[in-house]
């Protein structure tokens, strides 16, 4: 029975750490993912929606291929660098584990 209880006492700091982990990425998880939203709605109000208004004008030219191009190899390169970020530092701390794993959960279902 003691080793039991020196088993269960000595994962106790590891679950809780992992649980408070869990609770706080899933958190800024589901942030993350209202903020990204709110910055696509303005990039396309302050951004795409007055070229498209200026081109449709024929005050400019918008070559809406590059633009597009753009964006995309910026969003990739945010989020690639992002998660690199996550990974490494996942490595050196044990909560960080529960931390990204909801943290990639709740960005996805937000």
């Amino acid at each position: 029975m003691t080793d039991v209880s020196s088993l269960v006492s000595s994962l106790l700091p590891s679950i809780g750490s992992a649980a408070f982990g869990g609770a706080i990425g899933g958190a800024l998880g589901w942030v993350a993912k209202k903020i990204a939203k709110v910055v696509a709605v303005l990039a396309t109000v302050f951004i795409i929606a007055p070229l498209g208004y200026l081109s449709y004008k024929g005050i400019i030219t918008v070559n809406w291929i590059a633009l597009y191009a753009l964006l995309a190899s910026t969003a990739t390169w945010a989020i690639q660098a992002t998660s690199g970020l996550v990974q490494s530092v996942a490595v050196a701390v044990p909560g960080l584990g529960s931390f990204v794993t909801c943290f990639a959960i709740a960005f996805q279902r937000a």
